[in-house]
């Protein structure tokens, strides 16, 4: 790990293949109430400024004892130190060139980076527009009527989801046969709960009548700020789905990624499961 500990501190890399994305994984001071705080790195692209990354501590720190955290610092020493960062750039960077981190005067706090990755992305289209419904909107009722429209279609394999941020305030309900949920990519298609709120237990309801359903290319981020048993994960206490997919889909901000019971066939793949606070998987 680098520390940028004042202005002007940085840490370069050169790229080995293009890229159009970056990750940070980083670590910033939390605030005394252990609610965070907000902070950013500035971007150079060959000494160029390039744009910010806007970096968070609030999903970051825990103290206390391990099995069970809290969020208030008065609980005891601190843990679960780093969290992630990422940001489309303006522009695909090529192979060869330098890519900065620095602490400037307009970035709030010090900070330490741990790691980056790098990628090239596109979006993907509509794998089969006559067989997959796309919703009205991003709202959750939008996708709620069309994951209950394609299960109504016997001629439905689904529903597509194009490029866009996704509310989802409470679980999304599946059930009576399988479906196909397909994104745009993970860079593209992107549920969020709501971000002014903490832990709120949301994500996929899967029920056994629904066992072989699919959930592909997008990305789920959460708002837990801590540990707790129970609620939190995005795909939570299935018990006899069977046969479900989960292929190239990037979580973080829960607590967990999957939880199921008395479950067989589960295939999950090329998927990117940070920064939950209990298990991935």
């Amino acid at each position: 790990a680098v520390r940028l500990p004042g202005n002007g501190a940085y840490v370069q890399w050169t790229t080995t293949a293009s890229t159009d994305t970056l990750v940070v994984r980083f670590s910033i001071p939390d605030n005394a109430a252990g609610t965070g705080q907000s902070s950013s790195l500035n971007i150079y692209v060959n000494n160029t400024l390039h744009k910010a990354i806007p970096l968070t501590s609030k999903y970051m720190w825990q103290y206390g004892n391990e099995a069970s955290p809290s969020n208030s610092p008065g609980s005891g020493g601190p843990r679960h130190l780093y969290d992630e960062a990422n940001v489309m750039l303006n522009s695909t960077v090529p192979a060869g060139a330098t890519i900065k981190l620095q602490k400037d005067a307009a970035n709030a706090t010090e900070a330490t980076v741990d790691f980056v990755n790098t990628e090239l992305v596109s979006p993907r289209g509509n794998p089969d527009p006559a067989r997959y419904k796309v919703p009205s909107g991003t709202s959750q009722q939008a996708v709620q009527a069309a994951l209950d429209a394609a299960r109504q279609d016997a001629n439905s394999l689904g529903v597509y989801l194009p490029a866009g941020t996704y509310e989802n305030v409470n679980k999304f309900t599946i059930y009576q046969r399988p479906v196909k949920v397909v994104g745009a990519g993970i860079w593209y298609t992107r549920f969020e709960a709501p971000q002014g709120q903490e832990n709120t237990n949301a994500g996929f309801d899967v029920q056994t009548s629904a066992s072989g359903s699919s959930f592909e290319h997008f990305a789920y981020f959460g708002n837990y700020t801590s540990r707790q048993d129970g609620p939190g994960k995005v795909w939570g206490e299935l018990r006899d789905v069977d046969n479900m997919t989960i292929d190239n889909v990037w979580v973080e901000h829960t607590v967990c990624a999957y939880w199921g019971v008395s479950v067989t066939g589960l295939t999950i793949k090329n998927s990117r499961f940070r920064n939950t606070y209990a298990d991935a998987v």
